[in-house]
């Protein structure tokens, strides 16, 4: 039986983790459909969660946090094809010592092969087409 090996994580780079079990888990079932996708999300996530893009921005509002042991933390979305979504959390607190340090730590909290419902903006009194 084999395992997988976890990409180690080089100094000055984010850990990248999943919130739960079944969030690895949904991040796997996806990544063996769109591996090349999900290849150039993980090596954004561990180089810059913060960079902003047409495709990685934070989220505002009620979804613009979440909470992981414990800590408020802020929450992004990273559009990783046109229906799937990524929403992550980012703890920015540096750990490791001397040259081990890294930059901090992006907590994936929703793996979705399709747009998240939560996220779409919803306009007062109006339907979006093809919406019932």
């Amino acid at each position: 039986m084999t395992s997988d090996v976890i990409r180690p994580v080089a100094p000055g780079q984010w850990a990248v983790e999943a919130r739960s079990v079944k969030v690895a888990e949904a991040w796997q079932q996806w990544a063996t459909s769109e591996p090349a996708a999900l290849q150039r999300v993980y090596d954004q996530l561990q180089a810059d969660p913060l960079a902003r893009s047409s495709r990685q921005v934070p989220l505002a509002g009620p979804l613009g946090t979440g909470t992981f042991d414990g800590v408020s933390l802020p929450r992004w979305q990273f559009e990783v094809t046109a229906g799937g979504r990524l929403l992550y959390l980012v703890d920015d607190a540096p750990f490791g010592q001397g040259k081990k340090r890294r930059a901090g730590r992006v907590i994936i909290d929703v793996v979705s092969a399709g747009h998240p419902k939560e996220t779409e903006q919803k306009q007062a009194g109006k339907r979006r087409p093809g919406r019932r």
